[in-house]
């Protein structure tokens, strides 16, 4: 841009003086505006020039290393996502299946359950807002789409 800028400002230098000089000289109408005029398209060419060359350069370059990686960290890893069981704890078939998995403890069921009657008992609703594995949040969000 700066370079732009640059050559922007040298010609209109180069057109004022030019067109100062030709008044002075009084050499007559022609001269007067033609040769401003010329300079002029020439600063415009040169500045065209500059930018499609640059923007080449861009369109060449190799692409920056700016991608994030994916990292996914599961509801059951966050300490918080545990309440307190009751003595008394009996499991459904789909928290033995957790718990064999993932290795989940009866105070983090306990929070799960806690977690879905929050959303009125919507499991899907839970899976998508606290997914297991990565696995379990493509499939949801395959099915929502």
């Amino acid at each position: 841009m700066d370079t732009k800028k640059g050559l922007i400002m040298g010609m209109k230098a180069l057109f004022n003086r030019l067109s100062k000089r030709l008044r002075k000289a009084k050499r007559g109408f022609i001269l007067a505006f033609i040769i401003p005029a010329v300079a002029l398209v020439l600063a415009v060419w040169l500045v065209l020039r500059a930018y499609k060359k640059k923007r080449k350069r861009k369109k060449n370059r190799p692409p920056r290393d700016t991608t994030w990686d994916a990292a996914f960290i599961p509801w059951h890893e966050f300490p918080d996502c545990r309440s307190e069981a009751p003595n008394v704890f009996v499991r459904g078939i789909t928290e033995v299946s957790l718990n064999r998995t993932y290795g989940l403890t009866n105070n983090q069921l306990q929070w799960r359950r806690d977690k879905i009657d929050e959303f009125e008992g919507d499991v899907r609703r839970f899976m998508r807002e606290y997914p297991s594995s990565s696995e379990e949040l493509k499939q949801i969000c395959e099915r929502e789409a």
